[in-house]
């Protein structure tokens, strides 16, 4: 008698426990903080010309160089999948520029427009992977 209430109070910890087993979570979103690299060109081209930046923690973007070298910095913002930033290109270009991207999460790509200062007529298109 006393080895079935043993089996049985085991069976009812086992069941409960069990029971309690939480789902799998849901998938986190990745963080876009890293280094993305691609291309952009001007009006409505596909994207031909070297691209890179270091999206930071905090807000903090810098344009790099094919070299790796900082060439300019600014801020971005993200809401959801989309993507903001106002940054200014110290060399050759001596420019400040604004980006409008949307993140795909699964594919590390950032896609957008990109335009000078604050102008929504001038600038062009890019798209950027993340390594």
């Amino acid at each position: 008698m006393k080895t079935l209430k043993s089996y049985a109070l085991t069976l009812l910890v086992l069941v409960t426990l069990l029971g309690c087993q939480k789902d799998d979570p849901a998938p986190v979103s990745e963080s876009i903080a890293g280094i993305f690299e691609g291309k952009y060109d001007n009006g409505t081209k596909t994207p031909d010309f070297f691209w890179s930046f270091e999206i930071g923690a905090g807000g903090v973007i810098r344009e790099m160089n094919s070299a790796g070298e900082k060439i300019g910095n600014g801020i971005w913002t993200k809401s959801g999948d989309n993507f903001l930033s106002t940054y200014h290109n110290d060399t050759p270009y001596n420019a400040t520029y604004s980006l409008k991207a949307v993140y795909n999460n699964s594919e590390r790509t950032l896609t957008g427009t990109w335009v000078y200062g604050n102008n929504d007529s001038d600038g062009g298109t890019f798209k950027l992977t993340k390594k």
